[in-house]
């Protein structure tokens, strides 16, 4: 009978050592994830920027995807385009969403065969892996217009191209229901271009 009392010391021992070993593993990697977090916000992730042609390596290249939006500043589309990016970026540290101003980026307009904006490009490790040419796939084809489609679409894209982990909306319905919630349905939105 004193050996059972033994052994379940022992067992709870090794409980608590397995226990243990877990919240050291579990810490250990959530200081990983906070670090990654830390420095991808210091490499410019967790917002839209804009850069200039002489920034594009640089930026493009520096982190493992970046999603950038060619833009021109007098199109209403783009000011689109640059709504939604706003609402995705902040949530989503493991892209770099940039944008530039395809007249003043001559060079990679034709480099990067750019003809429509806007187009997002979205690269990995610098190198295109997909292109969003305007807003095609992202509007409703039985919508009277083309421009109003909810950021969870462009989130959802954004997740097959593997830049993000999108948990929005599960239906469009529920998209359309918080911006009406919010004020913000696209008929009524004006656009800024100060991001």
């Amino acid at each position: 009978d004193g050996d059972s009392d033994y052994d379940s010391e022992f067992d709870d021992d090794d409980d608590d050592a397995a226990l243990e070993a877990f919240r050291q593993k579990r810490l250990a990697e959530l200081r990983k994830s906070q670090t990654k977090q830390a420095e991808n916000k210091a490499k410019g992730h967790g917002e839209v920027r804009t850069i200039t042609q002489d920034e594009f390596l640089s930026q493009c290249t520096s982190s493992e995807y970046v999603a950038c939006h060619f833009f021109h500043k007098e199109f209403e589309r783009c000011k689109i385009m640059d709504h939604h990016l706003k609402r995705i970026a902040p949530q989503h540290l493991t892209c770099k969403f940039v944008r530039i101003d395809a007249e003043k980026a001559p060079f990679f307009v034709v480099k990067l065969k750019i003809q429509t904006l806007p187009t997002l490009l979205v690269f990995k490790d610098g190198k295109t892996i997909e292109r969003l040419v305007g807003f095609e796939d992202l509007a409703d084809v039985t919508s009277k217009d083309p421009d109003d489609f909810p950021t969870s679409r462009l989130g959802y894209w954004l997740e097959k191209t593997g830049a993000i982990e999108y948990e929005g909306p599960d239906s469009d319905d529920e998209d359309y229901k918080e911006t009406n919630r919010s004020g913000m349905h696209h008929r009524f939105r004006v656009y800024d271009e100060d991001i």
